[in-house]
């Protein structure tokens, strides 16, 4: 008999003893089905791929010694801890480091197609997290998001189900729904992104309905569609009190335990619509593409049947030893998010202790999301390159503005002492815009000028920007 026909007329759980349609109902609650984490696994690995296509662009200006970010400077910021990124030791030859991004492709479409499906997880994840240490200052909440659906992916039975593995046998028969302390983890995890940035949103903008109009006029984020939306501030403060309810109890909706599968199915499109919307009003990056992605194991089983999958009848798997000690280091592995979360939103006091820390930070399990918490800022900038010729005219022209470099401005352009690493690597930026712009000694850049178009935001008397010369150099 194929092990993937069903029934036409299953029993139904609240038919069962009240002992047994209790553990079907926790099953359902905190299982996932297989096919939901094939989906996982294709979405983690187009998403490492479009993470590496990005990166690529910059790789020798935010990747390398000879662009703004040299490896002593790295070393000077984060310490030893560096050590472990193989992007930290590529960083003398571009070359090198341009084969370490083909690698992580490679590793990337092997997941997406379930071949060696737990290394091609470890190497993604590796990989990731190496890269995101090899560039702090173009860091995002939303890498954090996909490094840790790699590190939970380790736990997890990504390959069962859509892959090459299963195709060529190296997958055991097991029924789509699963359950272990993996999922638990990795169901947990995403919905602890939101309640902890939900509970750090304690300013007075968040709570009195304009926090949406100051984000959205943070202009180096701003889509064309999110500067309409500044023309609606009556439209901003529902959405501003509707984004904070479904960060603080859009979660709980997936685990109503009646309807389980039909509010799983909700919850999933309210989020997706969520993040879609974010990507259309603000350019932040393939945040809204990873957190897509994480709510893929809330796909419940009755979205495949639904559609007219059949649900595998194959024998349960007893749980041996391995299942039993992945499981049980998955468990050991969210009580410690949870309590690092706790301790940085200041819901407990700090009592893990210093060796717990440095393996979770080894791990790369360390997080803090905080998107516009406790408020969005109230200023807002824009940077302006100017070169001064040696024959005295001016070339003015804007800084680069993609994404990952919007990150990087914003936090190097912020004063600080002259030996301050960020400092040193924001004099190197305006340095390396020295190139001359043609071939006659007239035309040469004799100096470099970054400057900051700063502007305050106030609903009641907008204000024209304010210019700071961030720095003045002399090119040699």
């Amino acid at each position: 008999m194929n092990d993937r026909m069903t029934d036409s007329a299953p029993p139904r759980l609240w038919d069962a003893p009240p002992g047994r349609w209790a553990r079907g109902k926790l099953r359902e609650l905190w299982g996932i089905d297989l096919r939901s984490l094939a989906l996982l696994r294709i979405g983690l690995g187009a998403s490492v791929l479009a993470d590496v296509a990005m990166r690529a662009f910059d790789l020798v200006g935010l990747y390398t010694d000879r662009g703004v970010l040299p490896r002593a400077l790295v070393l000077a910021m984060d310490g030893p801890g560096v050590y472990l990124s193989a992007h930290y030791w590529a960083s003398a030859n571009p070359l090198l480091q341009g084969a370490l991004f083909a690698t992580t492709a490679c590793c990337a479409v092997a997941l997406l197609a379930g071949w060696r499906t737990r290394l091609a997880t470890l190497a993604c994840w590796y990989l990731v997290a190496s890269v995101q240490i090899r560039q702090p200052l173009g860091y995002m909440g939303g890498d954090s998001i996909l490094r840790l659906l790699l590190f939970w992916g380790l736990f997890l039975p990504l390959g069962a189900r859509f892959s090459l593995d299963e195709t060529r046998g190296r997958v055991q028969p097991r029924p789509d729904p699963f359950v272990s302390g993996a999922t638990v983890a990795v169901l947990l995890q995403v919905c602890l992104i939101y309640w902890a940035t939900g509970i750090r949103k304690t300013g007075e903008l968040w709570w009195s309905g304009q926090a949406l109009f100051y984000a959205l006029h943070q202009d180096e984020y701003a889509t064309a569609l999110g500067v309409r939306l500044r023309d609606y501030p009556s439209l901003l403060e529902p959405m501003t009190y509707g984004t904070l309810g479904l960060e603080l109890f859009g979660p709980f909706l997936a685990f109503v335990p009646i309807y389980t599968g039909a509010f799983r199915i909700a919850t999933v499109a309210v989020f997706w619509a969520f993040h879609a919307g974010l990507a259309a009003t603000m350019n932040i990056g393939l945040f809204p593409l990873f957190s897509m992605v994480a709510w893929l194991p809330f796909v419940p089983t009755q979205a495949w049947t639904w559609g007219g999958w059949a649900t595998s009848s194959a024998a349960e798997r007893p749980f041996d030893w391995r299942s039993r000690l992945t499981s049980m280091a998955a468990c050991i592995c969210l009580v410690y998010v949870i309590v690092l979360l706790a301790e940085r939103a200041r819901v407990i006091p700090r009592v893990l202790p210093t060796q717990l820390t440095a393996i979770g930070t080894a791990l790369r399990l360390q997080q803090t999301w905080n998107m516009f918490a406790p408020d969005p800022p109230t200023m807002t900038s824009r940077f302006e390159i100017r070169k001064t010729m040696w024959d005295g005219s001016h070339v003015t022209e804007p800084a680069p503005t993609t994404f990952r470099w919007t990150i990087y401005l914003g936090r190097t352009s912020i004063p600080r002492p002259v030996d301050d690493p960020l400092t040193q690597s924001f004099r190197r930026f305006a340095h390396q815009r020295c190139a001359s712009t043609g071939l006659d000694d007239a035309r040469r850049v004799q100096r470099i000028a970054i400057l900051a178009h700063q502007r305050k935001i106030d609903r009641q008397m907008p204000t024209g920007p304010m210019t700071h010369t961030l720095v003045d150099i002399q090119c040699e």
